[in-house]
């Protein structure tokens, strides 16, 4: 669709985090064919952890070279990840931490909030569910028929914020919870209210946890890892 073929993908990722990862220190980089300075830095340093995704083998040994973390399709291939930190010589990110659902919307209404945003939830279930399907991968996605089955599916929940205050300390203290603020098309202002119950009624309520060793952090990727799928 964004017509990148399918084997310049990886290539294509490890020079996007090099020039992200060079922005964000201050240096001038070059974007199609202009300079581009980043302003302001971000607060953290060197940056905001860069977190890839992934549902095979290959896309966790990548997010093991030149990521801060891995966020695994429904747990598949996190071993394979943990293996290849270690192998490029940095610490044993631990077994996976207790984790939530893949996707989380939050709103004090579930039935009305599922109604907006259920069909790009059924889209994007659908899409990548037909593109595993082709390709004979199984990448935890499927295609349903309806909305309805969709919902009882569980694949999508929508929670009220104090559903996720006790989602969240029943995962622990080293438990992770990711949400992803848009699907399948949906439109920025939905996503806008579930991140705003999030900040206003869910954060103050949870203890972030210990700050992770610095140790853990990628280093900014040389040349040659452009070359690297």
């Amino acid at each position: 669709m964004f017509g990148k073929p399918f084997d310049r993908r990886p290539s294509e990722m490890v020079r996007t985090l090099s020039l992200i990862r060079r922005a964000w220190r201050g240096e001038p980089v070059t974007v199609g064919g202009r300079e581009v300075v980043v302003t302001p830095r971000p607060m953290q340093e060197p940056g905001p952890p860069l977190l890839l995704g992934g549902a095979s083998p290959a896309a966790a040994r990548r997010a093991a070279r030149i990521a801060d973390g891995f966020l695994p399709v429904r747990g598949r291939f996190y071993d394979e990840y943990r293996a290849a930190v270690v192998e490029f010589g940095r610490p044993d990110p631990g077994p996976l931490p207790q984790t939530g659902p893949f996707f989380l919307y939050v709103a004090e209404d579930p039935d009305a909030a599922w109604a907006e945003i259920g069909p790009y939830c059924l889209h994007e279930s659908n899409a990548y569910g037909a593109l595993a399907r082709a390709a004979g991968l199984d990448t935890g996605f499927r295609e349903f028929t309806d909305l309805d089955a969709l919902r009882a599916s569980g694949e999508y929940p929508i929670m009220t914020p104090r559903q996720v205050i006790e989602l969240c300390r029943a995962l622990g203290d080293d438990g992770r919870l990711t949400i992803p603020p848009l699907v399948g098309g949906m439109p920025p202002e939905l996503s806008w209210r579930s991140l705003e119950l999030i900040a206003s009624q869910v954060l103050p309520h949870i203890d972030p946890g210990p700050s992770r060793p610095a140790d853990y952090r990628v280093s900014v990727p040389t040349e040659e890892d452009h070359h690297v799928g």
